[in-house]
């Protein structure tokens, strides 16, 4: 089996691609709270990095502004969102993925979309 991700804002990707199987991963507000799930993988980015308490543990698709929190919580230097792809490289590498902190509906329904490949 073999599968092909993409990381595209499109609302109409699905329509787009009648002839491919799909797996729609709509983050609640930005992508930025997938990788909340995974809060042990930002100081292997920066190693000064630490998800501040207020933000473990949670259902991270319904923060108002992950991104924003982030910015702020983080610490030095700040969090920018080319930083993502990095923290997700991390949370797989460091095997973290298999063990989400908190929740977060649109993952979980990604991944079990994605398990349905197999």
């Amino acid at each position: 089996m073999l599968g092909f991700v993409v990381h595209e804002d499109l609302d109409v990707f699905a329509r787009q691609c009648q002839e491919f199987r799909t797996a729609l991963a709509l983050a609640a507000w930005d992508s930025e709270g997938w990788l909340l799930l995974f809060p042990d993988a930002f100081p292997c980015v920066r190693p000064r990095w630490k998800v501040p308490d207020r933000l473990l543990d949670k259902d991270t698709g319904r923060l108002k502004d992950d991104k924003q929190e982030l910015k702020r919580g983080l610490g030095l230097p700040v969090f920018r969102e080319s930083d993502g792809p990095a923290v997700a490289r991390e949370a797989l590498k460091h095997r973290l993925i298999p063990s989400p902190r908190g929740s977060n509906r649109s993952y979980t329904d990604s991944v079990g979309d994605l398990t349905g490949w197999t």
